[in-house]
């Protein structure tokens, strides 16, 4: 696609537009289809918009060059305001400050468009949020009336399981995987950040726009049981700096660092999640009911 009357576009909340332009068809298409929540949309009335262009990033000569991430088949690296990301094959670059990223993919192969789709096209979209105030967290969302739990964990930590039985069970169910978290005047809401095309292993979101009401950060145990174990900020704020994606330096990255302090306040738990799943909903549920609610819990 070539600089269509409408972009490819991601919208978040109302609040903020993601558009991607120019890129080459076969990019646009992996893109549609991993984020489910892309749409043709020509309106320019974004209340904050994020632009994703096809081409090369400018130029950079490597002085002052930090490699964050080098862990094959991607290398990401920041340069003063840019952040960039190399796989073999297509390089991604966004300027936080600026609101700007772009992506040049050098093949069509499907492997390679995977690669750019997962490992480049999502990260490079949080770190442009970053100067927004925006936080794109890998974690799960539920919710029950009106008020969110915010799952954050580690690939593994059981985050699609929870889901699929929450959604079974009827509470609201936001994401599966990625969340967008902004800080606003009455506290932290969430919204979904929709990939992929739905499945059984992910239902359609049933709620955006929640506020987040506690954490349940979710590991699987061996045992035949349940444990929710209230956390400290501390220990809070330990799981969700590492499921952020912190890679922008600079007043944004400092800015970031205090959300995620802030956000670190709201009542966590730490989830053991043991053979019983049918009963995680329930505890979900027992969390939220009240603030003030601290207990450790183990099923029978």
């Amino acid at each position: 696609m070539s600089g269509a009357a409408s972009p490819l576009r991601l919208l978040v909340g109302g609040e903020l537009g993601c558009r991607f332009e120019s890129l080459p068809p076969a990019v646009e298409r992996r893109l549609r289809d991993f984020f489910a929540g892309l749409v043709y949309d020509s309106r320019a009335d974004a209340r904050d918009e994020l632009v994703v262009a096809g081409g090369a990033p400018p130029p950079d000569d490597g002085a002052g060059r930090v490699v964050l991430i080098s862990e094959a088949p991607v290398q990401v690296w920041r340069a003063g305001p840019l952040v960039g990301f190399e796989v073999p094959g297509a390089t991604g670059w966004c300027d936080p400050e600026q609101g700007r990223g772009g992506l040049r993919v050098r093949s069509s192969d499907p492997h390679l468009l995977e690669v750019v789709a997962g490992l480049i096209a999502a990260p490079l979209l949080m770190e442009l949020a970053v100067g927004r105030g925006w936080l794109g967290l890998h974690a799960a969302g539920v919710a029950w009336e009106g008020r969110g739990v915010l799952l954050p964990a580690p690939s593994g930590s059981g985050k699609s399981t929870i889901f699929r039985n929450v959604a079974a069970r009827g509470l609201d169910v936001l994401s599966d995987d990625l969340i967008w978290v902004h800080e606003t005047r009455g506290g932290f809401r969430m919204w979904p950040f929709p990939r992929g095309a739905p499945a059984e292993a992910a239902p359609n979101p049933t709620a955006e726009d929640v506020s987040v009401e506690a954490i349940v950060c979710p590991t699987i145990t061996e045992s035949e049981h349940n444990r929710l174990l209230r956390i400290t900020p501390q220990q809070t704020f330990d799981v969700i700096i590492l499921q952020s994606g912190f890679l922008a330096g600079g007043l944004h990255a400092a800015a970031r660092f205090r959300s995620l302090v802030r956000l670190a306040q709201t009542p966590a738990w730490r989830l053991e999640a043991g053979n019983d799943r049918e009963e995680v909903p329930t505890l979900l549920k027992t969390v939220l009911s009240s603030s003030e609610v601290c207990l450790c819990h183990v099923s029978h």
